[in-house]
């Protein structure tokens, strides 16, 4: 097997670390009191980011990943953006298409901080067999 196929049949290497400012944690307690879904989505999509504070992943996908309905997740995810925790960047169409959350760098990143002065962007694919009726296997 060539190396280039290796590289690609192999799932991506993530750090189990990410750091974040102690002035976040201060404001993200009050988040938790007055926004509990929010605060938990957060958490969720950092634990899921790239190195680079982004993730991909349907808000169907999130609504599972965290118990919640998807009107709930939509809501959450208004809290944050509008509160400057995250910023989401669209995909494709409104109708369709999907969103990439981009945690501020300010709360949390898992890159060295020094990195964070370049907008390189990339990020994790998160998908659920739910958004894929089809399934996630391929082909046999």
């Amino acid at each position: 097997m060539s190396d280039t196929k290796t590289k690609l049949t192999q799932p991506q290497v993530r750090g189990s670390w990410v750091q974040t400012e102690r002035k976040a944690h201060e404001k993200w307690a009050s988040l938790i009191s007055r926004k509990p879904r929010a605060a938990a989505l957060l958490h969720l999509i950092i634990a899921n980011m790239n190195s680079r504070g982004a993730l991909i992943a349907s808000q169907t996908t999130l609504a599972e990943l965290s118990g919640t309905s998807v009107s709930t997740v939509k809501r959450s995810v208004k809290v944050l953006v509008d509160e400057q925790w995250v910023q989401t960047i669209r995909i494709g169409s409104e109708r369709g298409g999907a969103l990439a959350y981009v945690v501020n760098r300010r709360v949390a990143w898992a890159d060295k901080r020094k990195n964070s002065q370049y907008a390189l962007f990339d990020a994790r694919v998160l998908v659920s067999e739910r958004d894929n009726p089809q399934g996630l296997e391929g082909p046999d």
